[in-house]
């Protein structure tokens, strides 16, 4: 699996540097700096004990996710028909399942413990002067650190919602219908890019601070604010719409419980006994459409604001 990952990237790499930056395109038998730089950095990650914690956590919170809803399975058939149009999507969104609402709040740890240091370490160590000191491109180093990161988490997640898709299609028996599939991809790509909204954020404050004490603390304290106030009753919690954590849960919110007549009326969990008209997906896609341009602007701004003080950072050998 990772030699795969590696070789997508690889081509990748090398396809949109060719493309985009001709100047500095390389012919096939030497290795692009940025795939050398990318694929180390792949190799940190996935090696680092932290990362290891956080994959059996968010792997522990899908499994159990789907264990209890098994366990408990006669007790929500009574509620809800077999024939429910999202019957496969209850395994996420049914009243007594903590998927969501951990993810919500776990993807953000996941974000800030694959970049708070990235930068800063580096440097604190020695290594970035001597990086630098190479004939490679100064902004390969952020792009280096974010693509790993990104990638990474791109494949932890895939491979999550296929663990959960294939024990519930095992132990449900029923398979999802196609509007139910492409809500689960919209729930992957809105999850990655969460996670990478939250990677910038450390990438940003990494590049700010020169201590990693410094830019972790920031990060968290950044996090604990915005889960409060996504925690609040929503005529205060809506009131902050720039929270990340409020607009994920929303555009989820949407997203995976179509049943839901009224736009923001109830928390992210399931509420039992709902059973209006289904909407369909691009109506959700319509209503959602505000939360998700959010996250992916803010995404994208955050990182050209790390990348704007990276390439204006002082940088000395130590």
């Amino acid at each position: 699996m990772k030699q795969i990952l590696l070789t997508y990237v690889h081509n990748i790499s090398n396809a949109v540097t060719a493309f985009l930056l001709p100047e500095r395109a390389y012919n096939e038998k030497a290795e692009p700096p940025l795939w050398v730089m990318v694929s180390k950095e792949i190799t940190d990650i996935v090696h680092s004990w932290r990362f290891l914690i956080l994959f059996a956590l968010i792997i522990m919170t899908a499994v159990g996710s789907v264990i209890a809803f098994e366990l408990q399975y006669s007790e929500i058939t009574r509620d809800i028909k077999i024939d429910d149009k999202i019957f496969f999507l209850r395994i996420f969104t049914w009243k007594n399942s903590i998927f969501l609402m951990v993810m919500q709040y776990l993807c953000p740890v996941l974000g800030i413990c694959l970049g708070f240091d990235a930068i800063n370490s580096e440097q604190t160590k020695g290594t970035l002067s001597r990086v630098l000191s190479q004939p490679v491109y100064r902004d390969y180093i952020l792009l280096s650190k974010f693509l790993a990161a990104l990638l990474v988490v791109s494949l932890l997640f895939t491979v999550l919602m296929m663990i959960m898709f294939a024990w519930g299609l095992l132990s449900l028996g029923v398979g999802p219908t196609l509007d139910e599939f492409l809500r689960l991809l919209w729930y992957l790509f809105l999850t990655i890019v969460y996670v990478a909204f939250w990677l910038n954020i450390a990438l940003f404050f990494s590049g700010i601070f020169r201590q990693s004490s410094a830019s972790v603390l920031t990060c968290i304290s950044a996090w604990l604010i915005f889960s409060v106030l996504a925690a609040l009753p929503f005529e205060i919690s809506s009131s902050f719409s720039l929270n990340p954590i409020f607009a994920y849960q929303q555009a989820i919110m949407i997203l995976m419980t179509p049943e839901l007549e009224g736009l923001l009326k109830v928390p992210i969990e399931y509420a039992g006994g709902v059973r209006p008209t289904l909407l369909p997906l691009n109506q959700n896609i319509i209503i959602a459409g505000g939360f998700i341009t959010y996250l992916i602007a803010g995404s994208v701004a955050l990182f050209a604001m790390s990348y704007y003080f990276f390439m204006r950072r002082e940088i000395r050998s130590r």
